[in-house]
């Protein structure tokens, strides 16, 4: 006999009874089943937006933190909105590896030069594993 558990059944403890009968013979076993949460991770930035002069560097850092047993290498990457010619840029793919029930940091540099046209850009850092992935947005304003 297999129990599974479907995505949506949430955490908890069920009793599942099993009936067995022969004939006039029957027997009865109840047994307890344990369902846990699925692990999983979380995504935290130290701030929502930063304000970067033109040709210097503007660091974010993101907090990845294990959630019910989470663990595992998580693959990244940055996209940066508007894209403009002589825009920002910030690190295209990464990868972190997180521990079960631990924190990861994550410093995210946003990089600029004297040519980086000034104003306002959304920067989405996704990040995976598996079947799981979450994403974080901030805003980057470029000032002269």
């Amino acid at each position: 006999m297999t129990v599974t558990a479907t995505p949506s059944t949430p955490p908890g403890s069920y009793s599942v009874t099993v009936t067995g009968a022969s004939g006039t013979i029957s027997h009865k076993l109840t047994i307890s089943i344990t369902v846990f949460p699925q692990p999983d991770f979380t995504l935290t930035a130290d701030r929502i937006s930063l304000t970067v002069r033109k040709g210097s560097v503007g660091i974010l850092t993101i907090t990845i933190a294990s959630q019910n047993g989470f663990f595992g290498t998580l693959s990244g990457s940055c996209r940066i909105s508007p894209v403009v010619k002589n825009g920002p840029s910030s690190p295209a793919i990464f990868s972190i590896v997180v521990s079960s029930g631990a924190t990861a940091t994550l410093p995210v540099m946003i990089d600029t030069s004297q040519n980086t046209r000034m104003g306002s850009y959304t920067i989405t850092a996704s990040l995976s594993s598996g079947s799981l992935s979450h994403r974080i947005t901030f805003t980057v304003i470029v000032t002269h």
